[in-house]
């Protein structure tokens, strides 16, 4: 069995993407950029029951359904940038939209694993509390399944 591998976040890559399909080339144009602003993304995982009700034989009980999923993001509210995240989150709420995540080595050009996912985008927060940095928090709906890929794992030290 192999040991177990560490990860940490430094030079992770966030892109954004509009539109039904995904993009074909992920390094298109028409794809933004907003990794200086994400604090935290994460796809998060919700177990599914289904209830099956009690007959004349048997109680009731719960059967598994598909997991559900949700892309959490967190950032730093960039409001004086037209082309900023905020400024993207509001403009294209409730939009059918792609978000690709991508945690390098330190090899940029060699992942240790991109995920990809359908969501609908939630605009983020505006404000916040005095003297304090403006932060949000959203919580996106993924349709489907996300697509992990695995990259190579980085060489111990």
């Amino acid at each position: 069995m192999a040991g177990a591998t560490i990860l940490t976040i430094t030079d992770a890559v966030c892109l954004f993407a509009l539109g039904d399909t995904e993009p074909a080339d992920w390094t298109d144009v028409a794809v933004e950029a907003f990794t200086c602003q994400v604090t935290t993304a994460q796809i998060n995982a919700t177990p599914n029951l289904n209830e099956v009700p009690a007959t004349w034989c048997q109680p009731a009980t719960q059967v598994p359904a598909a997991t559900s999923y949700a892309l959490d993001l967190a950032g730093l509210q960039d409001w004086t940038v037209a082309a900023g995240l905020s400024m993207f989150l509001l403009a294209n709420d409730a939009k059918p939209g792609w978000v690709q995540l991508s945690m390098p080595t330190q090899d940029p050009g060699d992942p240790i694993a991109t995920a990809t996912v359908q969501v609908r985008y939630v605009a983020g927060s505006f404000g916040g509390a005095a003297g304090a940095p403006l932060t949000f928090e959203a919580s996106f709906p993924v349709q489907g399944k996300p697509d992990v890929v695995a990259g190579t794992v980085p060489a111990g030290p």
